[in-house]
Formats: C-alpha cells, structure tokens, sequence
C-alpha cells in the first residue's frame, strides 16, 4: 500500500503575518504567527513562504496593491526584474512587511515564483 502523501495548502486562507491575505491560487509553503523576541535594534519578525503562479514583478504589484489596501504604505525595490522583485510596506504603527519575490524556488513547481514574506513588529 502506497504511503497517504499530505498536500500543501493551496488555499488562501492560510495565516500570514498581520493577516496579509495570500495571493489568490498562491500555494502556503511554511510560516508561523508566533514573533521571534525582539532586538537591541528592531522587534520580533515572523516569516511566511508561499509559492505563487507568474514573475517575481507580477506577485510584487500584487502584494503592493495588497499593501496599500491594509493601511501599509508600499515602497517597491529599485531593481525589480523578472529574476526577482521586493516591496516594502510600513503602517504608522511601525510595523513593517518585506515581500521578497524570486522566480524559482526550491519549493516552486514550474511557472512559480517562491516568496518571503517578513513581518518585523516595532520597538
């Protein structure tokens, strides 16, 4: 008898950090909730990876729309290409969201590109 193989996730209500909604048919890699301690120089961070269909710039403008509707202000990375794209999102409250996307991925099937998502609390 064939081992039962568990899939991962491929909906989006997976959790991500400060419930940042998952990229609609974006596949839930790993992740947790639960914030690191903090820093002498910043505070906890909580990291999620997901794999999403299209280019790095694609699952970027998404998460920057994404960003901007959750009451972040987006800043998009200056060397954006298909290779690999980033945007950063800041609240008023100071905490922050890097989205870091690269095409590719040790867990990306093919067409995807693999995204970090860090969450970083204030001070």
């Amino acid at each position: 008898m064939a081992p039962v193989v568990k899939a991962t996730p491929e909906v989006s209500n997976a959790k991500l950090p400060f419930d940042l909604p998952i990229m609609p048919g974006a596949r839930y890699i790993s992740g947790s909730l639960k914030f690191s301690r903090p820093t002498k120089k910043r505070g906890g961070e909580a990291i999620a990876t997901i794999a999403a269909k299209g280019t790095p710039i694609e699952v970027v403008t998404y998460y920057e729309k994404t960003l901007a509707d959750i009451g972040f202000t987006p800043k998009v990375g200056k060397h954006n290409s298909e290779s690999t794209a980033k945007v950063i999102g800041e609240h008023e409250n100071g905490q922050k969201l890097s989205i870091t996307s690269m095409r590719g991925g040790s867990k990306a099937k093919a067409g995807e590109s693999q995204t970090s998502i860090i969450a970083t609390k204030p001070l």
